[in-house]
């Protein structure tokens, strides 16, 4: 969005990418799957799991906080498989790998659902990764920085919490990239988390208090109470520091925004960074 300046333009352009290959395997859930499908050349696969059209889709879902069971349908073949990842958005990348491996490889719908139990999910740091050096409730690690991306993670989140509990984020958003955004996620948190803690990702040039005043006017928008529903703590050590110190047992904590990253962009320098060592050097403080 930062160089395409609108969403159009940024979908026209991907778009591009469809015109000179002879497969393209596309999500039917995606609001921009017909864009992407009438500019694909070649055969058009499709995958989701709100539509009986697709080739490949997901059904009778059902998960956890730590994995999904569901049953794989490729036309009139179906399997029950299940995955060490939560979140639907993960059962979405597992039918477009199954659909890659099934189309271009040849795969049995057995060995996808073999390969698919196998996978570890230590591979994927800083995505949906679990803090468990915390054990009172759960801290999760995820680099959704996107208004799509967070509102899948909270989402989840929201759903699989234990209940009675609370959901508690912790996020910002990076300086010089698409201002535009910053509201939007802020409605997105006032709407399903229970208290946002917003803080400083990146904030490169930018005053994190301006940042942070543009993701609140997204909070407000929604009728959202600060002090209550959200509280601004631009230093990121002392925002997670805060949510650990205010969360219960069984309350649910996302660290939202840096992920994998290993550090964090301040005025031109990069200083050493890490969610997942941050929560759990301030959670043994306490």
């Amino acid at each position: 969005m930062d160089y395409h300046e609108t969403f159009e333009r940024y979908r026209d352009t991907k778009a591009r990418l469809f015109n000179s290959v002879p497969l393209a395997i596309l999500n039917r859930d995606d609001p921009s799957f017909e864009v992407f499908s009438r500019a694909s050349k070649g055969k058009v696969i499709s995958y989701g799991v709100s539509d009986s059209k697709n080739d490949f889709s997901a059904r009778n879902i059902k998960g956890s906080p730590f994995g999904n069971r569901f049953l794989l349908k490729r036309g009139r073949e179906s399997i029950e498989v299940a995955i060490p990842l939560p979140g639907e958005y993960n059962v979405q990348n597992a039918l477009a790998a199954a659909a890659a491996a099934s189309v271009i490889g040849g795969v049995s719908l057995a060995e996808i659902r073999d390969a698919l139990a196998e996978f570890d999910p230590k591979v994927l740091v800083g995505r949906f990764e679990r803090v468990k050096e915390i054990p009172n409730f759960s801290v999760f690690v995820d680099f959704a920085h996107t208004p799509a991306a967070l509102a899948k993670v909270l989402n989840h989140a929201a759903l699989t919490k234990p209940a009675a509990s609370r959901l508690l984020v912790v996020f910002g958003a990076a300086g010089e990239r698409d201002r535009v955004k910053r509201p939007e996620m802020g409605a997105i948190a006032a709407r399903t988390a229970d208290l946002a803690v917003l803080t400083s990702e990146d904030p490169r040039s930018e005053d994190p208090g301006t940042i942070i005043d543009e993701i609140a006017s997204g909070c407000f928008s929604e009728g959202a109470v600060e002090g209550r529903n959200f509280v601004r703590v631009p230093d990121r050590r002392q925002a997670i520091r805060f949510a650990l110190k205010s969360a219960r047992p069984g309350d649910t904590i996302l660290l939202l925004g840096k992920g994998h990253e290993t550090t964090m962009a301040i005025k031109g320098t990069e200083h050493p960074w890490s969610d997942r060592k941050v929560a759990a050097e301030e959670f043994a403080k306490i």
